[in-house]
């Protein structure tokens, strides 16, 4: 069989068929429109005529030898070779992606659409049917799927890393901790979203792309993630009030931005010169014989008025163009502020610098949605990317309250000695430990379900509402990844306490067994050291300063060890010799008890030395400047200060959420009922936060050791109120028949008022049935004057 006749049959097999001449007449071949690259409306004829010639296809196949007159009747020739290269693009797009995986539940509808070949060869309603202009624009690499790639995956694990790295360097002791943790991670954030932006938006598949634009996106890809992995250096510079580099590296991921925006950019016009090329070799704008695809750009969109190809191009380039200068103009207000005059804190210029470069991009991005040039985002992977970032903040709550727990766990612990041998050391580990824990993994899960309920992975609006639907989901993680950092430091803190509190009950145990320490009574060996009044381990007095070496070692390892008297004089001694000597060590007392600075010590050396020994330069410090027992809970009692409001703030701007998401399910009463009860729940949240900020001092244990089970019990009692509406759900959004109003008061007058009405009625049907009697009279009468007439004549 020659290459001449097995063209026309290649036509008709599958995917890969080629598009058809509309001189095809009715009992030929007509073309699969899943392929065709461009939006045509064809009749319902045309479609059962496709389904009619399907077996004439097969029967085709099926014979050996067939001529190419008798497989095309209207005489035409075979497909170009511009045809070919149409549909093998055309296939290639098509092709579903493997290397990514769903977050979110889809309709029914979207898995038909990108389903497979049903049984028999027979094509499902999507492809027979041409789709939407907007469902053949590509909008993004795994648009098919409608799921992120595994390298978006890889990218956003970076973040994860970032947060972990910040969440064990910042201490959240004080309103201006909590002020520079959401100022990190709003710029982290911010960074990651205006990323994720593009690839959603921009960023082609490495599939059957040319190798040089290849190998230029994973260059500039693989720079990003450098970047990202410098993000991790910065977060201590927030503690410290410093932010040299974070600027200037946040800076650089701009650029790199725009090299990706520039790269794609060249790109596609290099694509749309050569359709331009392959169009006019073609003989002109024909809509079957060329590749509207190789004229049109991927991020374009589609209309049913095919408009000038020039003008399409200009607003593409001028999309492309307005996010460059926006980058370019954030990236310099970044850098730039590094020369402004640095003092403590961030002043205001530098943070009004800041705001307006994350503007700037805000709305450059607002404005090239607004512009109605690029195809929807509705059904592209932003809500995918945006629930896998929150997946990755709660799985990083996870990793910290799981370290913190193998930390001070007594599972690992050798057996004490000095106790005897046969117990194991277990310092603050109790029953309360467990129940902090059950509740704050507890606390997570519920974050979780209550996500994901009632969650979709399409949004029905217009692509500027999801691009804000979008930035609102900085508020939801923030206040996550904020809710999670307080757990991990609330579990450190109940188990130091219990730790605390079991070596003031019963103290003996760990001090010598002389009389002078044998003699300690537990209100001897408590009460000098809450009074506060400035006793140290480095103390001249014997007594005070072995009991506050150990709690200071209890105070720096979380109550995971409470040490013997002699193991910590040892580690006393050791900070002494640091601090050079016992002179030099009794002034930096000194001049903590007069500045109450919380870093005598570890400040007279360079960060970069800190950072290693983090935990032996807090030791150090608190032991230079220790904290009595009501000092070190009211310190402590700022985690308590919102770890509710943030749990009030996930679920108030879920709601926001849920509610621009689906307008379809604003309509529905279960809908609104389920957001009745979330906002319901954040307001008794709301309550509960105020309780603690509001009261003074240090509450009672029974307070500390319940407020994370009030706070689990609370969200846990929200999402079975939600399972109860969902349960309800039938009965509470079918429709209601309207209810007939009565007056109770004027019953009189409308029986009265029916009264009346029936006699109408009666009176109206005698009246008919009178008229009907005479009309029948009078027929009658006709009938008898015409037969006489009949007669006479």
């Amino acid at each position: 069989m020659t290459d001449e006749n097995m063209a026309p049959s290649a036509l008709t097999d599958g995917p890969n068929s080629r598009i058809a001449h509309p001189s095809t007449t009715s009992s030929g071949y007509r073309p699969d429109r899943a392929n065709m690259s461009t939006a045509i409306d064809l009749t319902a004829s045309e479609e059962r005529m496709y389904t009619d010639s399907e077996p004439n296809i097969a029967a085709s196949e099926a014979s050996p030898k067939v001529t190419q007159a008798d497989e095309h009747p209207g005489g035409w020739d075979a497909p170009k070779p511009l045809e070919k290269q149409v549909q093998s693009s055309s296939h290639q797009d098509c092709q579903q992606q493997s290397d990514s995986i769903a977050l979110l539940p889809r309709h029914s509808h979207d898995a038909l659409r990108s389903g497979p070949l049903e049984q028999g060869g027979s094509r499902n309603h999507d492809q027979l049917n041409p789709p939407e202009s907007h469902d053949m624009v590509l909008l993004s690499s795994n648009e098919s799927s409608h799921a992120p790639g595994y390298s978006d995956l890889f990218f956003d694990l970076l973040f994860a890393a970032c947060l972990n790295t910040y969440s064990n360097a910042v201490s959240l002791e004080r309103f201006s901790n909590v002020a520079a943790f959401l100022g990190y991670f709003t710029a982290i954030w911010w960074a990651w979203g205006s990323q994720a932006y593009f690839d959603v938006r921009y960023r082609r598949t490495m599939r059957h792309q040319p190798f040089l634009f290849n190998s230029c996106q994973r260059v500039i890809r693989a720079a990003v993630l450098g970047l990202w992995v410098a993000f991790s250096t910065t977060p201590s510079e927030f503690s410290r009030s410093s932010f040299t580099n974070f600027t200037l590296i946040y800076g650089c991921s701009r650029m790199a931005l725009v090299l990706d925006h520039a790269v794609v950019l060249l790109f596609d016009l290099f694509r749309w010169r050569r359709g331009q090329s392959l169009l006019h070799a073609a003989g002109g704008d024909d809509i079957y014989h060329c590749d509207d695809k190789l004229s049109r750009l991927p991020s374009q969109r589609t209309t049913a008025r095919r408009v000038a190809r020039n003008d399409n191009m200009a607003a593409i380039v001028r999309t492309h163009l307005i996010s460059i200068a926006s980058l370019v103009a954030s990236g310099l207000f970044w850098i730039l502020s590094r020369l402004l005059p640095r003092s403590n804190g961030v002043t205001a210029p530098l943070l009004v610098m800041w705001i307006l470069g994350v503007a700037i991009e805000a709305a450059a991005q607002i404005v090239n949605e607004l512009s109605d040039v690029l195809s929807p985002l509705g059904k592209g992977v932003l809500p995918e990317r945006l629930v896998l970032f929150g997946l990755i903040i709660l799985g990083e709550g996870f990793t910290g309250i799981f370290e913190t727990l193998n930390r001070i766990s007594p599972g690992a612990k050798l057996r004490n000695e000095a106790l005897g041998g046969a117990a194991i050391e277990s310092g603050g580990w109790s029953g309360d430990t467990i129940l902090q824990a059950v509740s704050c993994v507890l606390i997570i899960i519920l974050q979780f379900g209550g996500y994901f309920h009632r969650a979709t992975g399409e949004i029905n609006c217009a692509s500027v509402t999801i691009v804000l639907w979008a930035y609102i989901h900085v508020l939801l993680h923030m206040s996550s990844a904020l809710l999670v950092i307080g757990l991990k430091k609330i579990l450190s803190f109940q188990n130091t306490l219990n730790a605390m509190s079991k070596f003031f009950n019963n103290p003996t145990i760990y001090l010598p067994n002389t009389p002078p320490w044998q003699d300690l009574t537990p209100e001897q060996a408590f009460q000098p050291y809450n009074d506060g009044d400035g006793t140290s381990p480095l103390s001249t007095n014997g007594t005070l300063s072995g009991i506050s070496a150990i709690i200071s070692v209890i105070q720096s390892n979380d109550g995971a060890n409470i040490p013997t008297l002699d193991q910590a004089q040892k580690m006393v001694a050791s900070v002494v010799g640091l601090a050079g000597g016992s002179a030099q060590a009794q002034s930096l007392v000194a001049q903590a008890n007069a500045s109450d600075a919380s870093n005598a010590l570890s400040s007279r050396f360079a960060p970069s030395l800190v950072l290693p020994f983090k935990s032996f330069f807090e030791f150090a410090d608190n032991v230079v400047n220790p904290d009595s027992i009501n000092k070190y809970t009211v310190k402590s009692l700022f985690q308590f200060k919102y770890i509710y409001v943030a749990s009030a703030a996930y679920l108030s701007v879920d709601i926001v959420i849920k509610t621009m998401q689906s307008s379809r399910d604003r309509k529905l009463r279960s809908f609104r009922w389920a957001m009745a009860l979330r906002f319901l729940f954040a307001c008794v949240l709301v309550l509960l936060q105020v309780v603690f900020t509001v009261f003074d001092g240090a509450p009672s244990a029974a307070a500390l050791d319940g407020a994370l089970a009030i706070s689990a019990a609370v969200l846990l009692a929200e999402l079975i109120c939600q399972q109860i509406v969902d349960g309800l759900q039938s009965r509470i959004d079918r429709p209601r028949a309207p209810k007939q109003r009565h007056s109770k008061l004027n019953w009189p007058h409308s029986s009265i008022a029916a009264h009346r009405r029936a006699q109408s009625n009666g009176s109206a049907s005698v009246s008919d049935k009178d008229g009907e009697e005479s009309i029948e009279m009078v027929t009658q009468h006709k009938r008898a004057d015409a037969s006489k007439q009949h007669s006479s004549h």
